[in-house]
């Protein structure tokens, strides 16, 4: 099973990276895309910080937290027995939005984000979006599924 989450997470880095590439070959030269008038773009951006462009110029320390934190989920993996879809899919997420935007931190000390909704303020990415569903994800777990898993 282990050999599937590594795969798992191999195919969604590879997409991240893939749809970075493109952002990168397209849309750095133009800047920016209105998809929707006044409510969503494809806007180009390095990120030297973490979400939302907080703590600027701080990737060393990010990418260190990104290694801990996904070495944390992946003990999670393999020592917690009672897995279920929802806490696997969402630690697989979690890991691969890490890995994806770390790539960026470690090769260009910055992030590329590209997905911009207007009324939301912030630019962000692919990656962004699995931690952030990943989290979303894994808290539902830990609060509705793990302590009834424990009392069974």
């Amino acid at each position: 099973m282990l050999i599937i989450y590594f795969l798992v997470i191999a195919a969604l880095v590879a997409v991240d990276q893939i749809i970075k590439y493109f952002v990168v070959s397209n849309l750095a030269p133009v800047h920016s895309v209105n998809l929707i008038q006044n409510f969503l773009s494809f806007t180009y951006t390095e990120n030297t910080g973490a979400a939302f462009g907080m703590f600027s110029n701080n990737s060393i320390v990010f990418a260190v937290i990104t290694v801990i934190i996904s070495a944390g989920i992946i003990m999670f993996l393999l020592k917690y027995k009672k897995q279920n879809w929802l806490s696997v899919s969402s630690s697989l997420m979690i890991i691969a939005g890490g890995i994806g935007n770390l790539i960026d931190r470690v090769r260009l000390q910055y992030v590329i984000d590209y997905i911009y909704f207007h009324f939301f303020g912030y630019i962000f990415n692919f990656a962004d979006c699995l931690i952030t569903v990943g989290v979303a994800m894994f808290a539902v777990f830990v609060i509705f599924f793990m302590d009834k898993e424990k009392s069974e």
